[in-house]
C-alpha cells in the first residue's frame, strides 16, 4: 500500500521479546496459506492466525523474520490473537554474503523495490520471454524484493546489423524512426510488428533499443543482409518520419480560413460488404434454364447476407438515413460506396479509381491493414479521412488528415484514471488476472491513476492495493477490503466470466463493507451477470458513446428508422454504440463540417458544430504533426434504485500550440 508507516524496531523487540524466547519450544506446525495479494507491486501471503500459532512459528512457515511480520502488521504489538489477519511478504531467504557475479552467459540481478519484469527487459535490452525462460523456478508476476534473477546476455548487434531468426529479425531502432517507417521499409503492417512486440501497444517506439520485425519468407528467407537497414538512408528515414511536420509548421506563418465546398459534397464510404452480385452474374442467367436460375438465386441469397457484416450494413443504413435528412436541409451529397471485402488487393484497386482523387471526404475502411493503405492515399491527395471503428492510434499519429472517432484505450484510460483519482480518500483496489499480455495495459492505468491522484493529494496518504486473482490464485476479498471506509474495486477486464468471478463475491460482502465497482465499456453487453449486482455495487464504466433512449433525438431516430426500414436499430457494438445510430451521427457531423470548412476541417476539428445522438465529439490532435482522436468520455453509473446515471467528465485543457493559430481568420 502507498501509505508508509514508521515503526521503532527497538520497541517491537521489547514488546515481542518474551514470545521470541519461548517460541522455539512450540511444537505446533504452522501451515502456509495459499491466498496471495499484491500491494504496490509486492506480493503478500494472507495468513489467518489459528489457535496455538505463534509469531515464531509463522515466521518459520513463511521463511521471513519476525521483525518483518511485526513491521507489516503493527497490531501484533498488542499480542497475537486467534482470527487476526496478517499480510506476510513473499520474499525468499537470500544469502546476502553470496557474491552476485557476472558470468559469460548471464547477469545476476537482485530485484529492487518497484522493479518489474518489463523494467528489467528495458534495462538489459533483452526480451521479456528470455528472462522468463532463464528463471523457470520464479513466478515472474511475483518478483519479491531481493530475488536474484538470471538475465541472459545478448551480443549487441552493430547499428545496422540484422539478426536472423525463424520468424523474425531484430532491428536496432535509430533516432527518428517510427513504426510506420519500419513497416514501409520491411513491407509489413504496423499491426504485425506490434504482435511480436506487445510492449508497443501501451508505449511509444524508443530509439536505441531492439525490436522484432516479422520475417517475410518470400524476400528474407535464408538471407542475412547486413545492408538491410541501410536500404533506408538517413534522408529517406527523415522524410518518412517527418510526414506532416513541415505542413503543420506553416500554420504558424499563415492565416487559416475555412474553404466551404462549392456544389455537391463527394463522400466515399469503404465497408466490407461482400457484394457477390455483379454484371457477369446477369449475363450468365441468360444461358441457364429456369430451374438453374432459381437454384443460383437461392445460393446467391445465402451468400449475400454474411453474419459478419450485418453490423456494417446497419451502419450503412444509418448513414443513408443521415443523407436523406441532410438533403432535406439543403445539402447536396454524392455518396459512393465501395466494397473492400477485407482485402488489401481490393482496397488498392479502389483507391486507383480516378474518381477517388476528387473526393471531399473518405469514411472507412474498417480493417487496420486497409486503413494503412487508404490513409496514405488520403494524405497524398489531402482528403480528410474518418476511421470509424479502429481504436489503434498508430495511423493517426503521423497523418494530419485522419480523424479517429473511436478512442484508443490509452486516451480512454487517461480520462478513466481522472475519474478514479476522485476516490483518493477511499481505498482503491485494482484487480486483474496477472496475464502478461495485459500487463502493459494494467500498468498504464496504474501510472495514470497515481499521476492524477498526485495532483489532488499526497500519495503517502492514499490507500492503493493491487490484487492478482486467477484460476491458480484465489483471493478472499474480505481480506483486502477496508471495513471502516469506502472501497472502489477497479477491474480492467473485458472477460465476462472473469468479471463475474470477481464481482459476485463482492455482492455478498455488501452487508459488511461499502463497495463500488469500476469496469470497462464492454460490461454493458454482459448477459450472464445479474443486473442487480451492478446496481447494488454502484458499478460504473467509461464510454465515448452512450445510447440514451430517453433522449429526444434518439426517439426521433428510432421513429424514422422504423418508418423506412420496418425494423429496430438494435445492434450495439461492445464499445457501446448502436451501429445504425453511429452511422447516422458520423455522416451527419462530418458532411456538415466539410460543407463549412472543406479540406481545412483539419484545422477546425474542435469547432465542429455537431450534436451527435450518441454524445458529442471532442477531437484532440495527438501531437504537433498527427491527426485527431475523439477524446470524449463520460461515466455511466448504475444506481441502487435501479436507475442509470450519465456523469459528464470535466473538460481538460487543450494541449497543442496549433490551436492558437487556427482561429486567426476571425480577427479579419
Amino acid at each position: 500500500m502507498i501509505r508508509r508507516i514508521s515503526y521503532f524496531i527497538l520497541f517491537s523487540i521489547i514488546l515481542l521479546g518474551a514470545e521470541f524466547v519461548n517460541a522455539q519450544e512450540e511444537p505446533y506446525t504452522v501451515h502456509r496459506s495459499e491466498d496471495k495479494i499484491i500491494l504496490e507491486g509486492k506480493v503478500y501471503y494472507i495468513h489467518i492466525v489459528k489457535e496455538k500459532e505463534t509469531l515464531y512459528g509463522i515466521s518459520r512457515a513463511y521463511n521471513v523474520s519476525q521483525k518483518v511480520i511485526a513491521t507489516e502488521n503493527p497490531d501484533v504489538f498488542a499480542g497475537l490473537q486467534v482470527g487476526m489477519v496478517l499480510k506476510i511478504p513473499s520474499e525468499p531467504v537470500v544469502d546476502e554474503s553470496a557474491e552476485i557475479r557476472e558470468t559469460d552467459e548471464y547477469f545476476h540481478h537482485v530485484v529492487q523495490e518497484g522493479e518489474t519484469l518489463y523494467f528489467l527487459s528495458r534495462k538489459y535490452g533483452i526480451d521479456v520471454v528470455e528472462i522468463e525462460r532463464a528463471n523457470p523456478e520464479v513466478r515472474i508476476t511475483e518478483m519479491p524484493v531481493n530475488q536474484v534473477l538470471k538475465i541472459p546476455k545478448r551480443k549487441k548487434p552493430s547499428e545496422r546489423e540484422v539478426f536472423p531468426a525463424d520468424s523474425f529479425i531484430y532491428h536496432y531502432v535509430k533516432a527518428g524512426e517510427t513504426l510506420y517507417s519500419l513497416s514501409v521499409n520491411y513491407d509489413v503492417s504496423i499491426e504485425e510488428i506490434k504482435e511480436l512486440n506487445p510492449e508497443l501497444r501501451w508505449g511509444e517506439l524508443q530509439y536505441d533499443e531492439y525490436i522484432k520485425i516479422p520475417r517475410r519468407t518470400d524476400t528474407l528467407a535464408g538471407v542475412v543482409d547486413i545492408q538491410a537497414d541501410s536500404l533506408m538512408t538517413d534522408t529517406m528515414a527523415q522524410d518518412i518520419d517527418t510526414l506532416g511536420i513541415p505542413f503543420w509548421s506553416e500554420v504558424k506563418w499563415r492565416r487559416i480560413r475555412p474553404e466551404p465546398v462549392r456544389g455537391s459534397i463527394k463522400v466515399a464510404m469503404l465497408l466490407p460488404l461482400y457484394l457477390f452480385w455483379d454484371e457477369t452474374d446477369t449475363l450468365d442467367l441468360l444461358e441457364m434454364d429456369e430451374e438453374e436460375v432459381l437454384k443460383k438465386e437461392d445460393e446467391d441469397k445465402k451468400l449475400m447476407i454474411n453474419p459478419r457484416i450485418i453490423g456494417y450494413l446497419e451502419f450503412y443504413e444509418g448513414a443513408l438515413l443521415a443523407i436523406d435528412e441532410l438533403q432535406k436541409e439543403g445539402y447536396s451529397i454524392t455518396l459512393s460506396v465501395f466494397d473492400t471485402e477485407r482485402s488489401r488487393q481490393r482496397t488498392q484497386e479502389i483507391i486507383r479509381k480516378r474518381k477517388m482523387e476528387d473526393m471531399d471526404l473518405i469514411i472507412g475502411p474498417v480493417n487496420f491493414w486497409n486503413l494503412e493503405i487508404v490513409a496514405e492515399f488520403a494524405q497524398q491527395h489531402e482528403i480528410p479521412m474518418v476511421s470509424p471503428f479502429s481504436s489503434d492510434k498508430q495511423i493517426v499519429q503521423y497523418n494530419p488528415f485522419v480523424f479517429q472517432v473511436t478512442p484508443s484505450y490509452d486516451v480512454e484510460f487517461k480520462s478513466w484514471a481522472e475519474y478514479i483519482s476522485d476516490y483518493y480518500d477511499k481505498t482503491i483496489i485494482v484487480v486483474h488476472d496477472g496475464d502478461s499480455t495485459e500487463y502493459h495495459r494494467v500498468q498504464f492505468l496504474k501510472d495514470e491513476i497515481f499521476e492524477k491522484i498526485s495532483e489532488k493529494a499526497d500519495l503517502e496518504d492514499v490507500i492503493f492495493k493491487e490484487v492478482v486473482m486467477n484460476d491458480s490464485v484465489y483471493v478472499d476479498m474480505s481480506h483486502v477490503l477496508t471495513q471502516d471506509g469506502e472501497n472502489l474495486v477497479v477491474v480492467p477486464s473485458e472477460n465476462e466470466a472473469y468479471v463475474s468471478n470477481v464481482i459476485s463475491p463482492l455482492y455478498y460482502l455488501l452487508d459488511e463493507y461499502e463497495i463500488e465497482v469500476a469496469g470497462m465499456p464492454q460490461w454493458n453487453k454482459f448477459r450472464n451477470i445479474d443486473l442487480v449486482y451492478f446496481h447494488k455495487l454502484k458499478m460504473s464504466y467509461f464510454t465515448s458513446f452512450y445510447v440514451d433512449y430517453d433522449k429526444r433525438e434518439m426517439k426521433e431516430f428510432i421513429r424514422k428508422f422504423r418508418e423506412i426500414y420496418h425494423t429496430e436499430p438494435y445492434r450495439v457494438y461492445p464499445r457501446g454504440y448502436n451501429l445504425s445510430v453511429y452511422g447516422y451521427d458520423l455522416v451527419s457531423a462530418f458532411v456538415k463540417a466539410i460543407s463549412e470548412y472543406g479540406q481545412h476541417i483539419i484545422y477546425f476539428a474542435d469547432e465542429m458544430d455537431a450534436d451527435p445522438i450518441l454524445g458529442p465529439y471532442k477531437f484532440e490532435r495527438v501531437n504537433d504533426f498527427g491527426g485527431h482522436i475523439n477524446a470524449y468520455i463520460s461515466i455511466i453509473k448504475y444506481l441502487p434504485d435501479l436507475n442509470i446515471q450519465q456523469v459528464e467528465m470535466e473538460d481538460r485543457p487543450q494541449r497543442f500550440w496549433y490551436r492558437r493559430y487556427s482561429r486567426t481568420y476571425r480577427d479579419d
